[in-house]
């Protein structure tokens, strides 16, 4: 976890815990573009009207930290400053002075959930990503098959109505009428009528 504070220096007891923990701290008396880390958590003093407008400046550079500010019970009596506090949405926290430092550790696990929680989006959405990929190219590919099975089965069907008989012979007294409609566009069932050589007899043929 990275976390940095902004014109703010926790009590003796906590800053000893951080320089000694894992963590990465750094301490800058005012926002600047040459913080040695990017951080996570941002514990930002709010001291006045003017401090609270530059929160949108840190945002900017660190779009990604959870943000917290600590104003004093007093500032929250100024009905300008509270007002301006309000309309700030780049916050995502706003501590008392007198007891921040309670609300600390237990911010601290928010927001080590809230990145693990981002982390996981980012992959599942990477991860959709990647799926909606493979079904647009199963798609296209099974466009492909359609079509080449379609094809196919056009040529099939021109294959079989070619082995059909296309005309019948003409036996006295009889009239002779067919109907074929395979089932699905293309059948295996065949049929004929034919004349034997002697002109005199007829066959009919059911496959």
């Amino acid at each position: 976890m990275r976390i940095l504070f902004i014109g703010i220096q926790p009590s003796a007891p906590l800053k000893s815990v951080l320089l000694t923990s894992p963590y990465q701290v750094e301490f800058q008396t005012k926002i600047s573009k040459s913080a040695r880390i990017h951080p996570e958590l941002i514990v930002f003093a709010g001291s006045n009207k003017t401090s609270l407008v530059q929160i949108e400046k840190l945002r900017k550079q660190h779009p990604l930290a959870w943000i917290a500010v600590v104003v004093s019970s007093r500032q929250l009596h100024d009905e300008a400053f509270y007002e301006v506090l309000l309309r700030l949405d780049t916050k995502d926290a706003v501590w008392l002075e007198e007891t921040w430092e309670l609300l600390f550790w237990p911010s601290l696990q928010q927001v080590g959930r809230t990145r693990s929680e981002q982390h996981e989006l980012k992959a599942l959405r990477s991860e959709t990503k990647s799926l909606r990929g493979h079904v647009d190219a199963l798609t296209s590919k099974s466009a492909r098959l359609i079509e080449r099975f379609e094809k196919n089965l056009d040529l099939a069907l021109n294959v079989q109505r070619a082995l059909l008989p296309q005309r019948h012979p003409e036996i006295p007294g009889v009239q002779i009428l067919t109907k074929y409609l395979p089932s699905s566009g293309l059948g295996g069932d065949y049929y004929d009528i034919f004349e034997f050589g002697d002109k005199r007899r007829f066959g009919f043929l059911l496959a």
